[in-house]
């Protein structure tokens, strides 16, 4: 890491800055992305939320939540089955399967309640069909 003008860098040239975890509240140094640190949790809190110590997360490019599931995981079958992202899935399909004990069929959507896509809580999410989820965002209502 050096310090350079407009903030800290790290060696690809990322910005980095001190952010919080969002449920203990330690600091860490983190890499921004689109103007907001990278990952909200620190790795021990985001390995708490799935019960796994050894949990990767990452951030998609649309600000959504992935995490990879092993093989032997009762969701697996909800994984992306993209060559690179074998194995992971949308952390608020994975917490809303979690709550009712089953996997998601593809046309069950998740709403993230505050618009706020890594906030994961299950308070803030709500499950709904594609056409519900549409006019939620739209207002408009959708005949699907």
């Amino acid at each position: 890491m050096k310090y350079v003008k407009g903030g800290l860098r790290d060696k690809r040239g990322h910005l980095m800055v001190w952010h919080s975890c969002e449920d203990c509240g330690k600091w860490r140094l983190e890499e921004v992305y689109k103007g907001e640190p990278r990952y909200v949790r620190c790795v021990e809190c985001a390995g708490k939320l799935c019960g796994s110590k050894r949990r990767k997360e990452r951030t998609y490019q649309e600000g959504y939540v992935v995490v990879k599931l092993n093989l032997d995981s009762p969701y697996y079958s909800m994984c992306h089955m993209k060559r690179k992202d074998f194995g992971y899935i949308l952390e608020h399909r994975l917490v809303m399967a979690k709550h009712l004990e089953r996997c998601l069929i593809s046309d069950e959507h998740i709403h993230h309640i505050n618009d706020v896509r890594y906030d994961n809580r299950l308070e803030n999410l709500q499950l709904t069909s594609r056409g519900e989820h549409k006019t939620l965002h739209t207002g408009q209502v959708y005949k699907i």
